[in-house]
Order: C-alpha cells, then sequence, then structure tokens
C-alpha cells in the first residue's frame, strides 16, 4: 500500500495534526508517515493521550505502526481495513477525554459496527475542548449522518485530581460514496446559549447566579432579537472552577436546523485566584463575541474539529475572522489540516475562499475527488 508521507509541523504543529490524519487514513484505509510530530511542544513528540488515540485506531483498522512510544516524533500508521470498532474502555486520568473522543466520533460515523465506547478521565480541562462543547456543535452537525450518537457526561471533572466519566455511542449509516455535503444555510441569529459549570463550592456564595445576572443584562441591550437560555451546572472538586460556554445558534425565519445550522462558539475557565477576576473578563468576551454575532459564521475551534469530517463528506463552512491572537493562532492549525486533508484526498479538495463578507472553508469531498460528474457544492 502507498504511503502518504506528512509533516507534523504543519500549522502550529499541534495534536489536531495527528487526530486529522488518523481519522482520514482510518476511513480510507491509506496508509500514513509522519515526522515531525509536536514538535513545538516542550517536551516534544507523543504524550498518553495521543498513544492511547493512536492504539485504540489501531486496533479498529488493524493497522501496523511503528513509533508508538513516548516523545515519539514519527509514527508509520498502516492500517488493513477501514475503521470498524464495537467496544472499547478508555482510561486517561488527568488528560481530556474530549481529544481522544472527538477523532473516535467522526471516524465512527463510517463504521460498519455500532462504536460504544466508555472513558474515564477529564471532562473539562484546560486547553482542550470541553465534553459538553462537542456535545453542543459538533453533535449537532453529525445527526443528519448517523442512525444514533449519544455522548453522556456520568460524571464531570474539572482538574487532574477528579476524574470524570464518558459514554459515546455512534451508529453510522454514512458511506463515502453517497454522501449529501454539509452546507450550512442560516440568515440570522435565532438563539444564544451560556452554560456555566462549576465546583460545588461556588453554589454557595453566589458567584455563578451573579455572572448569569450580569449577562442577561448585557444580552439584553443588544438591537438583534434572539432567544436566550442560561443554564448552570454545578460539581464536586477539590479546586474552585467556574467554566462559561457560549453559543449562538444561527437559523432561518423557520427556526434552527441542525441539519443546515451555523454555530459559533468560545469557552471561557478561571480557577483558583483567577476568579478574582473572572467577573472582568468574561463581560468582555461575551462583548467581543456579540460584537458581529448578526454574522452567521462558525468559530474556528469548531471547524477545526468538524474538519475532517468535512474533508471526508464535503460541504462549505462560514467562517468567523481571525481578529485575536488565539483565532489567528487556530486559523493556522486549520490551514495545516487543509495540507493533510490534501495529501489523502488530492491536491485542491480542501481550500478556504473568500466570500462576501467572510472566509469559507470549502471542500469537495470523497466522492467528488475520486468521481467525475459527482455533485458539486455549487449544484446545491
Amino acid at each position: 500500500m502507498e504511503e502518504i508521507e506528512l509533516d507534523g509541523s504543519l500549522g502550529l504543529g499541534r495534536g489536531t495534526n495527528l487526530r486529522t490524519a488518523l481519522i482520514l487514513s482510518a476511513v480510507l484505509n491509506k496508509s500514513f508517515r509522519m515526522k515531525n510530530m509536536l514538535t513545538h511542544h516542550s517536551p516534544q513528540g507523543l504524550k498518553q493521550t495521543h498513544l492511547k488515540t493512536i492504539h485504540v485506531f489501531a486496533d479498529a483498522t488493524g493497522a501496523e505502526v511503528k513509533g508508538v512510544e513516548e516523545d515519539s516524533t514519527e509514527l508509520c500508521f498502516e492500517p488493513t481495513k477501514s475503521f470498524s470498532l464495537k467496544k472499547a474502555t478508555i482510561e486517561v486520568n488527568e488528560n481530556s477525554l474530549s481529544l481522544i473522543l472527538h477523532p473516535l466520533l467522526i471516524a465512527g460515523v463510517f463504521s460498519e459496527q455500532k462504536l460504544k465506547i466508555r472513558a474515564k478521565g477529564g471532562t473539562h480541562r484546560k486547553n482542550a475542548p470541553p465534553i459538553s462543547f462537542l456535545r453542543e456543535t459538533i453533535l449537532r452537525y453529525l445527526r443528519k449522518y448517523v442512525d444514533d450518537v449519544q455522548l453522556s457526561t456520568q460524571k464531570i471533572s474539572f482538574t487532574k485530581d477528579d476524574e470524570g466519566e464518558v459514554e459515546l455511542v455512534v451508529k453510522g449509516k454514512t458511506r463515502l460514496d453517497d454522501v449529501r455535503p454539509i452546507v450550512p444555510k442560516a440568515d440570522r441569529l435565532v438563539m444564544v446559549k451560556i452554560d456555566f459549570y462549576a465546583s460545588k463550592q461556588l453554589e454557595e456564595n453566589g458567584f455563578v447566579e451573579q455572572l448569569a445576572k450580569i449577562t442577561k443584562l448585557s444580552l439584553k441591550n443588544k438591537k438583534t432579537d434572539f432567544a436566550m437560555r442560561i443554564n448552570t451546572k454545578y460539581a464536586e472538586a477539590k479546586d474552585d472552577v467556574c467554566e462559561a460556554e457560549i453559543y449562538a445558534f444561527y437559523g432561518t425565519e423557520e427556526g434552527f436546523d441542525n441539519t443546515r445550522a451555523v454555530i459559533k462558539a468560545k469557552t471561557l475557565r478561571a480557577e483558583g485566584e483567577e476568579l478574582r477576576i473572572f467577573e472582568e473578563l468574561f463581560l468582555k468576551e461575551i462583548n467581543d463575541f456579540t460584537k458581529d454575532i448578526d454574522q452567521p459564521s462558525i468559530d474556528i475551534s469548531s471547524a477545526e474539529l468538524l474538519f475532517p469530517l468535512i474533508a471526508l463528506i464535503g460541504g462549505e463552512l462560514p467562517l468567523e475572522n481571525a481578529v485575536g491572537n488565539n483565532e489567528k493562532n487556530n486559523y493556522a492549525v486549520l490551514q495545516g489540516q487543509i495540507q493533510i486533508a490534501n495529501a489523502f484526498l488530492g491536491e485542491g479538495a480542501c481550500e478556504i475562499q473568500s466570500k462576501d463578507v467572510c472566509s469559507v472553508l470549502v471542500c469537495k469531498g470523497y466522492s467528488e475527488m475520486r468521481f467525475e460528474g459527482a455533485i458539486s457544492i455549487d449544484d446545491l
């Protein structure tokens, strides 16, 4: 089998490159060799979560692998079949569960077997999307392509001293040669939803309730007419922690439709002494988030997570403008993913185009790249 050569330092050299390559390799049954993996990190190379992810994907594809060891910066992955996995139990201890469940969630869309995974580890960790973030964004886009998908949290975990529990179930129905591309249809803001997750200690002093009140007042000052929903959930934790997840849901006059939706999201977290200035930081984030809230677009973080799926099935996503440093960094990561996808699917399979008031991620998908006369995004 021909081996695809990949550079793991593309973009910012994050683990996103590895996860993207594993998904595409597993679904397309194509081998790859990735060099320079995580060389921008200190220490460099593979860590526990990366190794667990590789092992699960190797089991699901019968792959022969080389370089699967801690601190390795080169990996050879040779699948013998397309992704197919029935059950798995995963423990990543103090690390984030979302970083391992996300690629399995996407690959499970194309699996012939119903996938069920029980996992223990972090549900809400620094520098990683929370499990609830995956549920509110990625799962909504996936429902069109599966018979069943569930991502349930039995126990929340904020810090490395707390162990969370999550169950993932995916029953796919999508075949690569018979798919409809993702083409969102949204021209108006339908709802803003804010979910607060906090340690139980903060319930007693009313810290989160005060944030919720201030948030409502701030959002009511916006001229746009939209529904508002604010939820709070507390969990046991050894430290004081508060996390806010902000979602903007876009739709049409008929309302919000998961199959054609646009979702913009943002997360903010503080713990310990950081909570002293959290209210100020949170209000600033709310104001920044709502500056161009009338313009339907998807945040770059969500686009990164959704990218492997849209690369395979095709479609287009309107992207938020990369203004701050975080957005610019995430934009660079997305550019790296595009190069990896094009190595698997063919040059020009995915690209970012400038259209109207924002940039748009456009992917032709596996079918169009393979078969002449396949459906074109422009025809939809």
